[in-house]
């Protein structure tokens, strides 16, 4: 399978900006915090995030320094799994379109977005009752 490859948005891109050329260092987040899209990614970092009440049991997802590599090529991929919590939902949540990291568990700032690989039927991934989402190491590349 190829990697899901994604870029930084707005905001990332303009605290680049800022430490490059007004010398003002952006305050990085100790964690990230993986979430799902329903629609497709957004250079301006305002998908449409899934939401707990049409998709029980959904939370973005910790990934600290241990889940990445480090970058080389412009390009860091995740070191380790990234597991979102179960459907405990008894019909399968609305399809994500696309992976977002974020500041913060719950609202914040985007930092980067990926449009998700098709599941079989092209449609996106979906999430079964009782099933997870899941990606294997080295399934997210984002590249700078």
């Amino acid at each position: 399978m190829l990697p899901i490859v994604g870029f930084f948005t707005d905001f990332a891109k303009d605290a680049g900006n800022d430490l490059w050329h007004q010398g003002t260092a952006p305050t990085p987040p100790p964690t990230l915090y993986l979430g799902l899209s329903t629609g497709d990614p957004l250079r301006s970092g305002a998908p449409a995030e899934l939401d707990p009440a049409p998709a029980p049991g959904y939370a973005r997802v910790a990934a600290g320094a241990a889940s990445w590599s480090t970058s080389g090529g412009a390009l860091v991929t995740n070191a380790a799994a990234i597991t979102f919590p179960g459907n405990t939902a008894g019909a399968p949540w609305p399809t994500a379109y696309s992976l977002l990291a974020a500041d913060a568990p719950t609202g914040g700032n985007v930092l980067w977005a990926a449009r998700l690989t098709p599941d079989p039927s092209g449609l996106g991934q979906s999430c079964a009752p009782g099933k997870a989402i899941a990606f294997a190491p080295g399934a997210i590349a984002i590249q700078a």
